[in-house]
């Protein structure tokens, strides 16, 4: 009987003692939250989409300056990832940031994704001998550009090449010079090359081919003609091109 009241003494004490511990780590980390609940140094969401934004410029600004060209470099997509503590204040949502020394559970803290996406905007004004024409492949290349941003699954990075390639095609239009114009095109061509045959094995066969076909035949269009300003019938023919190119690819099952 002794052993036995010893045994559950023993159990006591060591229940007594794992449960102080566990109000201790409590207490402490109700401090550390409280801390933090008083602090006013909250990021607001808007300065880290502002911050975000003026670093898109930054990199364009810094990439133009770095060819002799000319050619003005757009970046699409920017995506930003900041974890901390999410607060509301006065209407407005912000992000605390723990201090190394406040090392708090994960299931505290929450995340603030910001996404800065570019669109380019309508046709610039111009004369009527340059803008008009060349009205059909900027309306192709965005129909282009929204499709494959869409894309999900398999290709998903060849994808995000063509969305890349396509934006800065239309960033030195609709007055293309053809060097640009050819350019521009074996990018796209390119990435959507390395798109379809990321799939391959994925979808059927027949369905890759159709995508590699329009390829090569938006190939054959760029490279026919060297018309210095590019022609009217040659634009519309590379819109067609970049139309069925879409047509094909929007067409593959999933994947």
């Amino acid at each position: 009987m002794p052993d036995r009241l010893s045994d559950a003494e023993t159990e006591l004490k060591l229940m007594r003692a794992q449960l102080g511990r566990l109000i201790t780590e409590n207490l402490a980390l109700r401090q550390q939250v409280d801390q933090l609940a008083q602090q006013k140094a909250e990021i607001p969401v808007k300065a880290i989409a502002e911050a975000a934004l003026r670093s898109v410029v930054a990199a364009e600004e810094t990439m133009t300056r770095t060819v002799s060209d000319g050619r003005r470099y757009t970046i699409p997509t920017l995506e930003a990832s900041l974890r901390g503590i999410v607060v509301a204040r006065e209407g407005a949502i912000g992000l605390r940031v723990a201090s190394p020394e406040q090392s708090l559970p994960a299931s505290m803290l929450g995340t603030v994704h910001v996404t800065v996406v570019q669109v380019p905007g309508a046709i610039q004004s111009g004369p009527a001998d340059v803008a008009a024409p060349a009205a059909g492949l900027v309306n192709a290349l965005e129909r282009a550009q929204r499709m494959f941003a869409g894309w999900a699954g398999r290709g998903a990075t060849a994808a995000g090449d063509v969305v890349t390639a396509v934006t800065q095609l239309l960033g030195t239009g609709p007055a293309w010079e053809v060097k640009d114009l050819k350019a521009g095109l074996e990018s796209i061509i390119d990435a959507a090359t390395r798109l379809a045959e990321s799939v391959t094995g994925r979808v059927p066969k027949r369905a890759v081919d159709a995508c590699l076909e329009t390829t090569r035949d938006l190939r054959a269009i760029g490279r026919s003609s060297d018309a210095a300003p590019p022609s009217r019938s040659y634009l519309d023919r590379l819109a067609t091109g970049v139309d069925r190119l879409v047509e094909a690819y929007a067409s593959l099952p999933p994947r």
